[in-house]
């Protein structure tokens, strides 16, 4: 498995309405990560934007790489801008730091805790990745606790995205 891979590519959007954004991977590049499946990576565009993606496969036999609106707006990224994308396994547990006030929560409730690790990896990532994107540490209280109280309350079944 590779460190850092470089390579040139450029912002392209898939050719329906609503579409997202995307980088397509060179397939040289693309097997030194994996054959046929997605896996979790980091991808740094322009050395200006790092964020956790998947590298995946577009059915094909190419991979790409999803740039969301968020990212595209930090960096200024523009539809069909080329662009040098450095991309690396990610090998963190979460694909996002794990926010302190969710570590402080899981370390005085037991129930919160098991029904945590009850979720799937992708559904522990998004709680983690939105928890993250609270500014301040009073917000990210907030939302740990909303998330681990609605686990509890059913019994661990609610799942993120879900009212």
């Amino acid at each position: 498995m590779p460190g850092k891979v470089e390579f040139g590519a450029f912002i392209e959007k898939l050719p329906v309405k609503g579409a997202m954004h995307l980088i397509k991977v060179p397939q040289k590049v693309a097997l030194q990560f994996s054959e046929r499946k997605s896996v979790r990576i980091f991808c740094t565009i322009n050395e200006s934007v790092k964020y956790a993606c998947a590298l995946r496969p577009d059915g094909d036999g190419g991979f790409f790489i999803s740039v969301g609106s968020p990212i595209l707006k930090k960096g200024k990224f523009k539809l069909g801008q080329k662009i040098k994308a450095v991309i690396q396994k990610d090998d963190t547990e979460f694909g996002h730091e794990f926010p302190e006030e969710l570590k402080e929560l899981l370390a005085q409730d037991m129930e919160g805790k098991k029904y945590f690790e009850q979720l799937t990896n992708g559904a522990q990532r998004s709680l983690i990745y939105y928890i993250n994107q609270a500014k301040s540490i009073e917000k990210r209280i907030e939302r740990s606790l909303l998330f681990i109280n609605r686990l509890k309350d059913t019994n661990g079944t609610w799942k993120p995205g879900k009212s």
